[in-house]
């Protein structure tokens, strides 16, 4: 989206920010959903995140098929939260493609229990409802408050917690597979190394599409 990837916003309100002013992609490419787009940002003052960053300052591409590589997968906002901003990163991903596109914003710390979890149970659904809107107007407007009347409403509705199990590869996953994973991995730094030109693109694509018909047999 070459239209969209020169775009520039206004310096007020990013004094504080990590985003660029300018933003840059590795898509040129723009079509009729590309111009809607600028078009409703425009009206609404709304800006796109990929490519502003340090950790993206190329606006790497986040999907890649044998047609085409593009950034279709898009973190948008207003200007009002542009300082809460802290990264953005395009995750290699050999399972889809699609790559998963990480931002990393600016909140206070709050505390989960990473041991566990809460098992929802639909029987429970309106006591749930109750007590969260009960919790949420007796405290403040933070993540701790918002994580703690999630807690608190599933366990005060009965709700199971259930301790996280750590995931084990599958039996049938044998040193074969894990050779085949390791190619995938370094077809893909390949690609990514010879700019996602065709014949690179395309290997890619065939040994990623080799890999997962293998591992979901």
């Amino acid at each position: 989206m070459q239209e969209l990837a020169k775009c520039a916003i206004s310096l007020e309100g990013l004094s504080f920010s990590a985003i660029f002013s300018t933003r840059e992609s590795q898509d040129n490419s723009m079509n009729r959903r590309g111009k809607a787009l600028l078009e409703l940002y425009e009206t609404f003052d709304l800006t796109i995140l990929n490519g502003r960053t340090a950790n993206d300052p190329d606006g790497e591409f986040n999907h890649v098929s044998t047609n085409e590589n593009s950034v279709i997968d898009l973190f948008i906002c207003d200007y009002s939260i542009l300082a809460t901003v802290n990264s953005l990163t395009v995750k290699e991903f050999i399972y889809s493609s699609h790559f998963p596109v990480c931002l990393q914003i600016g909140v206070p710390a709050h505390n989960i229990n990473q041991n566990s979890r809460l098992k929802w149970n639909p029987e429970f659904n309106e006591t749930f409802q109750n007590k969260m809107n009960k919790y949420l107007d007796e405290s403040e407007a933070t993540m701790n408050a918002f994580n703690n009347a999630i807690s608190r409403s599933a366990q005060d509705a009965s709700m199971e917690v259930c301790a996280l199990t750590r995931l084990f590869k599958k039996p049938w996953y044998d040193y074969e597979c894990g050779k085949a994973k390791k190619h995938l991995n370094n077809v893909l730094c390949a690609a990514k190394n010879n700019q996602w030109l065709l014949e690179s693109r395309k290997s890619y694509c065939q040994v990623r599409n080799s890999y997962r018909r293998a591992t979901e047999d």
